[in-house]
């Protein structure tokens, strides 16, 4: 298995993000960002970013701005940034709206920035329809190893989040029930046990 540093990073808008993104590319192998905000034709914001990394990306936002003026504030979006030194071994194999899959080398990357959390059945019937894609995606790959990255907008447990959300939060049973069927673990909640995520 190659040895990859990776960084995951939620931008909240690429203009914002960008200042601490400048500092990643010079210390990781790959980084996985959410919430760039770009629309399809502004891809090249990120693909300048340094000549030193390959971009794959993915908006949140082609629907909307194919239907009609987008309204209010941009959203979404998600990338996984590969240094040239393994663009060679890096390949895409599925993406939607809320997520996208790379591999590199003997790993696959899924990044995702999943919708915020609600109980709503509509709520859960996107998050299947998203766990079931990338579940999909991935069953073709049994014997390569995953990382799950990404903004999931969840609480996996008590010492996530300091308000009782996680009690009733149907996110976090989808989102645990991804992590079984992957046969995934939580490196997050072990490793931070008294801080809120």
């Amino acid at each position: 298995m190659a040895h990859l540093s990776i960084a995951t990073y939620n931008l909240h808008g690429l203009n914002q993000g960008l200042p601490l993104l400048h500092e990643l590319v010079k210390q990781f192998d790959v980084i996985c960002i959410q919430e760039h905000w770009l629309s399809s034709d502004q891809f090249y914001k990120l693909e300048s970013l340094s000549p030193d990394f390959t971009s794959f990306n993915k908006s949140a936002m082609d629907k909307v701005c194919a239907d009609d003026i987008l309204r209010g504030r941009p959203f979404g979006g998600t990338s996984i940034l590969v240094h040239s030194r393994l663009a060679n071994c890096a390949k895409y194999l599925a993406s939607e709206a809320n997520f996208i899959i790379v591999k590199v080398c003997d790993i696959i990357l899924v990044n995702m920035y999943l919708p915020c959390r609600s109980n709503t059945q509509d709520y859960q019937n996107v998050l299947c329809d998203i766990f079931t894609s990338v579940g999909t995606t991935l069953d073709a790959y049994p014997d390569i190893a995953v990382v799950l990255a990404g903004d999931f907008n969840c609480c996996l447990n008590r010492n996530d989040r300091a308000t009782s959300t996680h009690l009733t939060d149907k996110s976090r049973e989808s989102m645990r029930l991804l992590i079984s069927r992957l046969n995934l673990c939580d490196i997050w909640s072990p490793n931070n046990v008294n801080k809120e995520g």
